[in-house]
């Protein structure tokens, strides 16, 4: 059975759209700061899309104005910026924003489970070093919903692969968040069981893109060649190649 990619990227952008930038006045800072973004995230994405063949997506404007891997229930859907947004301006970011998103993902995995083709979802993240005081240690976080054996499987598979070719990375399973909380990944195993998809959260410590961390160019050329012999190695019955599925 063939499979397709999906990578996405749902923290992509600090950028705010002309007919909501008054409520962000005077917060240029906090813009730029990793509560509007996971920096270093859309660097990731554009390495692994221009790398695999894939179906792709990424976030066009800040979580800050309405998140996109928060289901539309979760109290964090908006931000102190953004909830005490008109009923008819929040409806237009859910409606032509958020679900336009969510509903193009689910319309690549619908066609895939009619045609008998199997979901990698790979969703690209990043996480800031030190969240109030907590410091994070680890460079990369693997986030899997543990009742997914296949997931599971995948993501230790794929911390062996980099762990192969980058020895000291300090590599850690559901943190710094855990895999099935609320979220993209999680919306989708609902509607898809396992036997039709995985969603994968790739997290990575935001200290490797400042400077003073581990040089960028070398941390997403680990990160994709590892994933690289992921896919090539998967073992799983149900993925009988790595012929993946090319963008339509």
């Amino acid at each position: 059975m063939n499979y397709q990619l999906i990578i996405t990227c749902e923290h992509a952008s600090n950028k705010i759209p002309a007919q909501f930038r008054f409520l962000f006045i005077n917060q240029s800072q906090l813009l730029q700061s990793h509560c509007s973004w996971d920096i270093g995230a859309f660097t990731t994405y554009k390495k692994l899309v221009k790398k695999f063949p894939c179906q792709s997506l990424h976030g066009k404007w800040s979580r800050l104005l309405i998140d996109l891997n928060r289901s539309l229930h979760h109290s964090n859907l908006y931000s102190q910026f953004s909830r005490n947004l008109t009923i008819v301006k929040k409806n237009l970011l859910v409606n032509n924003y958020y679900l336009a998103y969510h509903n193009t993902i689910k319309s690549w995995l619908t066609k895939a489970c009619h045609k008998k083709i199997f979901t990698i979802h790979l969703s690209i993240h990043s996480f800031t070093p030190q969240l109030n005081k907590q410091v994070r240690l680890n460079d990369i976080g693997f986030l899997y919903d543990p009742k997914r054996a296949i997931e599971k499987q995948f993501c230790a598979n794929w911390k062996a692969a980099m762990k192969n070719i980058a020895p000291t990375l300090n590599i850690r399973m559901n943190y710094p968040y855990r895999g099935n909380s609320d979220g993209l990944t999680s919306a989708l195993r609902k509607s898809f069981n396992q036997d039709q998809y995985i969603g994968i959260e790739l997290e990575i410590n935001q200290k490797h893109f400042n400077s003073n961390g581990l040089s960028k160019s070398l941390l997403l050329e680990f990160i994709a060649t590892s994933l690289q012999a992921t896919l090539l190695k998967f073992p799983n019955n149900r993925i009988k190649n790595v012929n993946l599925i090319k963008k339509r």
